[in-house]
């Protein structure tokens, strides 16, 4: 007779274990979308309680600050990227092209976000940059597994693109950071300076990764 209480409760503690993850993803997708409104020094958590209609003291027991919702917040910001950026990559011209356009408009759709993870991280969000660190190389890995794709990696190729691939991201970063935070730097204007660079580094782009092909 023993058994069926201790079978009510797993079920009952499985059930409560369920709802709280539940109840916690809706307090993250009120935070996803009231840090997209407001921003890191305007987000708060009385803000995200007024949202959300819990008390700040209900939150607290899911989040233990705004830190660390913020790095929640983080996480699938960088997840989101990832996802922009899975492109279509039979063509290594329409893949630099793709992939450099997925993460200005990742930039441009989500300004306060891409600040978030690639600009005015506020000083000491620990917890922003372990999952800056955890997620990244995913992102790299993919990268990497869309160029050996193209044939223009192999399997003894550690790195997606080594010096090349950090000077494209800081000018693709560059033309990011303008764009949403001058007025007068366009999103026409960052597109045209995106054509110019495709059409300027691709060849020679191209011919890079196939010397590097095969070398450790």
């Amino acid at each position: 007779m023993s058994a069926q209480p201790e079978r009510k409760i797993g079920g009952f503690r499985a059930r409560s274990k369920e709802a709280k993850e539940e109840t916690r993803e809706r307090i993250l997708k009120a935070a996803i979308a009231l840090y997209a409104e407001m921003g890191y020094e305007k987000f708060s958590v009385r803000k995200l309680a007024e949202r959300t209609g819990y008390t700040p003291r209900a939150l607290y027991s899911y989040y233990k600050n705004k830190d660390e919702i913020v790095a929640a917040v983080a996480q699938d910001g960088f997840e989101k990227l990832a996802r922009y950026l899975d492109v279509p990559s039979a063509d290594f011209a329409q893949y630099l092209s793709g992939i450099g356009r997925a993460y200005l408009r990742f930039a441009t759709e989500n300004p306060d976000l891409y600040r978030l993870l690639f600009m005015s991280r506020p000083p000491g969000m620990l917890d922003v940059d372990k999952v800056s660190e955890t997620v990244g190389p995913a992102i790299f890995a993919r990268l990497r597994e869309n160029l050996k794709n193209l044939g223009l990696l192999d399997d003894a190729s550690r790195e997606a693109g080594g010096p090349a691939q950090d000077i494209l991201w800081g000018l693709a970063h560059g033309l990011a950071s303008l764009t949403i935070t001058l007025p007068y730097f366009t999103p026409e204007r960052m597109n045209a300076a995106f054509d110019f660079l495709v059409k300027n580094v691709e060849p020679p782009l191209r011919m890079y990764f196939e010397m590097r092909k095969g070398k450790k």
